[in-house]
């Protein structure tokens, strides 16, 4: 009897699956609703209240990763790295070029063979941490550069000035990308050291500022005895004319 009201009923019925929509709202997990206002003073008394020295601290209230995070900006000396800023210091300032780099991703192979084409045109480069290069040129001429130190940056280090050979090096590497120079203890940016590049050598300068000034001195002088000499010629034509007619 039971098995055929099971097969008859229930299992002889078709059932038609049918779709329903149901609409929810959305809860605002940044800024929740506040709960009822019963609700709310039921919570308040169940609170639990915890000793400070309590070891049944929920997780939350245990984690001590705020406190180690105070504690670790708190700066310690380091004696090397104050003796790494003063060397960078002072080869800054024994620099008469000083180029920063940024750092793409780049192989040994590649950053071996970048050093060797700069170290053949007199130039080196070193990488140093940004807290290094905070301690070696704060509240120096160099203050400025600080804001380039954000990623991974390299300095580059020239005894002499020859701008243009430095800029044809790096079209060859790629992976360093220059962003400004120091010349002179100032601030330049790739613009203006591509102009500085186009600039002859100081010897070709002097030598055109000097034919420059002598050509206007030579031009002050045909002008001041252009008259002199004109009215010469015109007196010794009226006496060969005068000497013809006697």
């Amino acid at each position: 009897m039971v098995n055929f009201i099971v097969k008859e009923g229930l299992l002889g019925v078709k059932w038609i699956p049918r779709l329903e929509s149901l609409r929810y709202r959305r809860v605002n997990v940044q800024r929740p609703r506040p709960p009822h206002y019963i609700r709310a003073k039921y919570e308040a008394l169940v609170k639990p209240i915890y000793k400070y020295d309590t070891i049944f601290k929920p997780p939350p209230v245990k984690c001590m990763k705020n406190e180690e995070l105070a504690v670790r900006k708190v700066e310690i000396d380091n004696p090397l790295e104050r003796i790494i800023a003063k060397e960078l210091y002072e080869k800054m300032e024994s620099s008469k070029f000083i180029g920063f780099l940024h750092v793409n991703p780049i192989s040994g192979e590649d950053k071996f063979q970048a050093r060797v084409l700069l170290f053949r045109e007199k130039t080196s480069i070193e990488i140093f941490s940004k807290k290094t290069v905070d301690k070696a040129v704060r509240g120096t001429i160099y203050e400025n550069i600080l804001p380039l130190f954000v990623t991974e940056t390299a300095i580059i280090f020239s005894e002499e000035v020859h701008v243009d050979k430095i800029l044809k090096v790096l079209r060859k590497i790629p992976q360093y990308v220059l962003m400004a120079g120091i010349i002179d203890k100032r601030l330049l940016s790739v613009s203006q050291l591509k102009q500085y590049a186009e600039l002859k050598d100081i010897t070709t300068a002097r030598a055109g500022l000097v034919s420059l000034l002598n050509s206007f001195g030579q031009q002050i002088v045909n002008n001041i005895t252009a008259h002199p000499r004109n009215l010469a010629t015109q007196l010794q034509l009226y006496a060969e004319s005068k000497s013809k007619d006697s």
